[in-house]
């Protein structure tokens, strides 16, 4: 039978399928629509945000945006926040899993071949023996450092800005989810110190900008181009205060 939900009027505008999954989690676990709407969208949004971006002539002629979805659902403890949480996000770290298994056997290669190359480069520069003509020739027999495999990681692993970005120099695209949000809201990132450099970043990553890599080593600064970033957290209403600062407004 077709579900019968009077609150969900709100939500006419959403594609049929869309809305029938938020029906279902309505009907099924009595969920706040406020949770898991946000919840749906962003579990759809990682999915799709590398593969879609928007021509957008209002803003020029050439301007291309990008999908990420940046979502928050907010609401007092014992919710039942993380239990939709883990509903939505089974089926992303199921995933991740099953890539990460089958890359194992390629990454262990890249270590080893890796380990190789660093060990024969390093004997060719200890070698007092050669001149600079026969090291040159070493160098160009020894060839290229392999090159390191497509990383597995898409969930950036801790809700901090250092976190994403070592995550975006391997991945094309990746998500912050986190059942959670007070860890990324009052931790390093949003501290009035480092919200600037944090708000920053992440509206670079909001319009496709490029965004920096910092090495430490001034001569192997980068930026990271074309990436894409989808953002999910739930959280307690009161640990959103960072809502009101100036940078954000």
């Amino acid at each position: 039978d077709k579900f019968e939900v009077k609150e969900l009027d709100r939500f006419n505008g959403l594609p049929p399928e869309i809305k029938l999954v938020v029906e279902s989690l309505k009907i099924t676990h009595n969920y706040p629509l406020e949770m898991i709407l946000p919840a749906v969208l962003s579990t759809i949004n990682f999915a799709t945000c590398p593969l879609i971006d928007v021509h957008a002539p209002m803003f020029n002629e050439d301007y291309i945006m990008q999908t990420g979805i940046w979502t928050l659902g907010m609401a007092p403890s014992g919710k039942t926040k993380s239990s939709i949480y883990s509903i939505m996000n089974k089926p992303i770290t199921d995933w991740q899993r099953n890539l990460s298994l089958a890359q194992a056997d390629t990454e262990q290669t890249y270590e080893f071949e890796l380990a190789v190359y660093k060990k024969n480069y390093k004997q060719i520069i200890d070698d007092k023996t050669l001149d600079d003509q026969d090291k040159a020739r070493a160098f160009k027999n020894l060839g290229f450092e392999p090159e390191s495999p497509p990383g597995s990681c898409y969930i950036v692993p801790t809700a901090t800005l250092n976190a994403l970005i070592d995550t975006l120099n391997k991945v094309p695209f990746c998500a912050i989810r986190n059942d959670e949000g007070s860890e990324f809201f009052h931790g390093y990132a949003m501290k009035e110190d480092n919200l600037k450099q944090t708000v920053s970043t992440m509206s670079s990553l909001f319009t496709g900008s490029p965004i920096a890599r910092l090495t430490g080593v001034k001569e192997s600064n980068a930026e990271i181009h074309d990436r894409r970033f989808s953002m999910f957290f739930l959280t307690q209403p009161g640990n959103a205060d960072f809502l009101n600062s100036a940078y954000l407004r």
